[in-house]
């Protein structure tokens, strides 16, 4: 993937500029008030500097193409903002780099606000797990929370290692079964596998 997210600097105050000011980025956003380079120039290098705030450019090899805006709302919720360009949209780019952000700050709980007659927003943020914290009169504030996967991999990897002993231990019991009654041995074995079989037709009605 030629696709990569940075950190901003400050000389990409112009792009941030342009694409915030954009009509496809400017009809979605909860603040739509004209404002000049000038006054956008003031709130990017106060808000670039200061403590908690994340300014991300996304790229496609040397062109910027988007960006994601973090800020602290506390100890334990970011506030996320991103946008692409419109001919990147709909590339599974935004899932993409929202992932990597996640990723990035662990167990952070990420809000967003969307307005309502963005469906499509909606339903982007949906389908990445974001749920709807409050409702207003024009936006919904959705939010996720990160789970920490790390005590469920261990959890895994242990019941992986006590499976693989116990199919070890399986095989000893059906070797001691054969060995001793083979005629009541395979008669077990044949409802074992006529079991399984009601199972997997089982499973396949789930698909």
């Amino acid at each position: 993937m030629n696709f990569k997210i940075n950190k901003a600097k400050s000389e990409d105050v112009l792009f941030f500029y342009k694409l915030r000011t954009s009509k496809i980025v400017k009809i979605n956003s909860l603040n739509n008030d004209q404002f000049t380079f000038k006054e956008h120039q003031k709130w990017f290098f106060e808000n670039y500097k200061k403590k908690g705030n994340f300014f991300f450019i996304i790229k496609k090899t040397k062109n910027r193409i988007g960006y994601i805006r973090l800020s602290e709302l506390n100890r334990t919720n970011l506030y996320l903002s991103i946008a692409i360009i419109k001919r990147y949209k709909n590339r599974g780019l935004g899932t993409y780099f929202i992932n990597k952000i996640e990723r990035k700050f662990k167990n952070k709980v990420f809000n967003v606000n969307v307005l309502k007659k963005n469906i499509s927003s909606f339903l982007f943020f949906q389908k990445n797990g974001y749920i709807i914290d409050k409702s207003f009169k024009n936006y919904f504030k959705m939010k996720k929370k990160l789970k920490n996967n790390k005590n469920y991999i261990k959890i895994i990897n242990k019941i992986s290692s006590i499976r693989r002993k116990n199919n070890s231990y399986w095989m000893d019991i059906l070797k001691l079964a054969f060995k001793n009654s083979p005629q009541q041995a395979a008669k077990i074995m044949s409802q074992i596998y006529r079991e399984d079989n009601r199972i997997s037709k089982l499973t396949k009605k789930l698909k």
